[in-house]
């Protein structure tokens, strides 16, 4: 079967839907199918682990960007041959084909622009843009598709709301086998922050938990993003260094052991599709101190692989971090909990099965 899998970034991929969409594509390959990428690019096509990857032009010419887009993913599509054409959102176009499209939405529109920060400039330009033109991209999508997936529980149940629509799960997914060589504990004793250096992701209540309190267990944090240079100045100004070490980026060797040597991996979110940092964390037998929020709730139970916070404030920050450390048989139930919670459900040979199943629903 030759599929066609459309993301709203380039490649290679350096983000979680285009990581997705990759991992999808090669295990596609495996079971005998051709996966065919259509990606953000330059106009030119590749053809990467034998798969087709043909980049769509693409213009940043906001807000109108996905609508210029759509001309030439469209002239991709019309010349391949396929039998289905499978979407990833958010913000990929809608474009007309004469095969079954499936939607998957990994993060829906309105919850991420319900928790934008309006105080500024650019996050209010970005939230009218939200309501307006990318919400109605969305809308659009899942009214063409001929079957529309989610990511997580949480996020069905919104499109569910909001559209009406019956919609499938669709898991992210994690290479289970590649974390669970990592098992090895480190002397150092620390946290573990992964992720974009955004608001959303709550990275600065995290740093700010640590000006506010006396936090024995440091925290790493990994990743970049928009308020990385806020988030430098704040820890130099409060002479927090040796407890928040920012590590910035690092090679996923290194992730790795650092999931496997972490006390828990901590990520006090506003919002989240179903994060694939979490799924890393788990299959390395480290919990996960979390936001209650959707995504983080679909896959951690309070005190079985992980400890849920009502809010990202933080004083609540302070008091989970305070509960794990100086609980250890809590956090040794927490680890022994972790792999299992994810291992076979969320791992990439079951949602690999479960695209083919819909691929071929969709087909018959």
């Amino acid at each position: 079967m030759r599929i066609g899998l459309v993301y709203s970034t380039g490649f290679p991929p350096e983000e979680g839907i285009g990581t997705y969409v990759w991992k999808l594509a090669n295990n596609l390959r495996k079971r005998g199918h051709t996966p065919v990428l259509i990606t953000r690019g330059n106009g030119k096509s590749s053809i990467k682990n034998g798969i087709e990857i043909h980049q769509a032009k693409f213009y940043p010419v906001y807000p109108f960007h996905v609508h210029v887009h759509e001309f030439f993913v469209q002239n991709v599509v019309d010349k391949l041959d396929l039998d289905v054409l499978h979407i990833h959102s958010p913000l990929s176009p809608v474009v007309d084909a004469d095969v079954p499209i499936l939607a998957t939405i990994h993060t829906p529109i309105m919850p991420v622009a319900s928790i934008t920060d309006k105080t500024t400039v650019s996050g209010l330009l970005g939230y009218l843009q939200s309501v307006t033109v990318s919400q109605r991209i969305e809308r659009d999508l899942v009214n063409s598709a001929d079957m529309v997936t989610a990511v997580s529980e949480s996020i069905a149940e919104a499109l569910e709301l909001q559209y009406s629509e019956n919609t499938r799960l669709l898991y992210n997914g994690v290479d289970a086998d590649e974390y669970d060589e990592c098992t090895e504990q480190g002397e150092d004793k620390y946290l573990l922050f992964v992720g974009r250096i955004a608001q959303s992701k709550g990275i600065l209540q995290l740093i700010r938990a640590y000006s506010e309190y006396n936090i024995d267990l440091p925290v790493r944090v990994v990743g970049s993003g928009p308020l990385e240079g806020k988030m430098k100045q704040f820890v130099s100004k409060k002479d927090i260094s040796d407890k928040v070490i920012i590590k910035g980026y690092v090679s996923d060797g290194d992730l790795k052991e650092m999931y496997a040597n972490a006390e828990a991996l901590i990520l006090p979110s506003l919002y989240e599709g179903l994060p694939t940092v979490v799924l890393e964390a788990l299959a390395s037998g480290t919990p996960v101190i979390g936001t209650e929020v959707p995504g983080i709730q679909d896959l951690i139970n309070h005190r079985v692989n992980g400890l849920l916070m009502p809010d990202n404030s933080i004083e609540q920050i302070h008091a989970s971090i305070t509960k794990l450390s100086e609980n250890p048989e809590l956090k040794s139930l927490l680890s022994s909990n972790a792999r299992q919670s994810v291992v076979p459900k969320y791992t990439w040979d079951s949602i690999s099965n479960d695209a083919i199943k819909y691929y071929n629903t969709l087909t018959q």
